[in-house]
């Protein structure tokens, strides 16, 4: 579901797909599969790195800070 919203070039249809991919991460988290979620939210993000703010969206999945201070 989340990679049919990601061909739409619009913000309003990454954040749709980010509701989906945290419900993904949850489920990944929940089963022991946190490797399979890096690696798919990274090949995710190696595939969109012309869309900036989808990359950006999908860097805030990570549950860390985009900027440490």
């Amino acid at each position: 579901m989340a990679e049919a919203q990601l061909v739409h070039a619009e913000v309003r249809a990454y954040e749709t797909a980010a509701i989906s991919l945290r419900k993904v991460h949850s489920a990944c988290k929940k089963h022991g599969q946190e490797q399979e979620w890096k690696t798919y939210r990274a090949t995710l993000r190696q595939a969109n790195l012309r869309r900036p703010r989808l990359v950006q969206i999908l860097d805030s999945l990570t549950g860390k800070p985009i900027v440490e201070l």
